[in-house]
């Protein structure tokens, strides 16, 4: 205990030492066989006693530090970029899976559109791909030109308009014919609750 309250008051000179005199060379630590500091010093090489034992030199505190400007933002090492970027997408995998987990999913399977007389008949097929029922299942049909400006909207439920999961339900709709109509497109919404 008492060998680290001394390194420590130690490098607590060594500090204090580096930001009174902003212009001082670098810091250096001198550590042991076992990797432990025994010394703190301003040049950059071993005793010739030091060197026989096996020690080792390297920077503590370098020239750069001064009162005026903070520390340097010390860089991250490629590993540890790596590693904050894996554990990121993991956390979002997770995230995005608990989610799905809990969500209905209604796509359309199939659909038709005609026209008879003066109406075009829009016809399909939905089905619930997520894991959660869907309630009051809703599909929006817009008749669009050719420039994709919207000409009518119609809603129409689906039936049934409760889908389970794995289960599909029916949707049919009437349009008022318009010579301006190009083509259609579909939405489709639903509560969870």
């Amino acid at each position: 205990m008492k060998k680290y309250l001394i390194l420590f008051i130690i490098l607590a000179i060594a500090v204090s030492f580096v930001e009174i005199n902003a212009t001082a060379n670098n810091i250096y630590g001198v550590k042991d066989c076992n990797g432990n500091l025994i010394a703190i010093t301003d040049t950059d090489c071993l005793t010739p006693e030091q060197e026989e034992q096996g020690y080792t030199i390297e920077i503590l505190f370098e020239k750069s530090i001064s009162l005026n400007k903070p520390a340097a933002k010390q860089e991250k090492s490629p590993e540890l970029i790596q590693a904050e970027k894996e554990i990121k997408a993991r956390i979002e995998e997770l995230e995005n899976k608990s989610k799905d987990e809990f969500q209905a999913d209604i796509v359309f399977v199939d659909s038709t559109n005609f026209v008879q007389g003066n109406y075009y008949y829009l016809q399909g097929i939905l089905k619930n791909k997520g894991k959660m029922a869907a309630y009051w299942v809703k599909v929006k049909i817009l008749a669009l030109d050719k420039n994709d400006n919207l000409i009518q909207l119609k809603e129409t439920y689906a039936n049934p308009n409760t889908i389970a999961p794995g289960h599909e339900a029916t949707y049919d709709t009437m349009i008022k014919y318009d010579s301006k109509i190009s083509k259609f497109s579909k939405e489709v919404y639903w509560s969870t609750n």
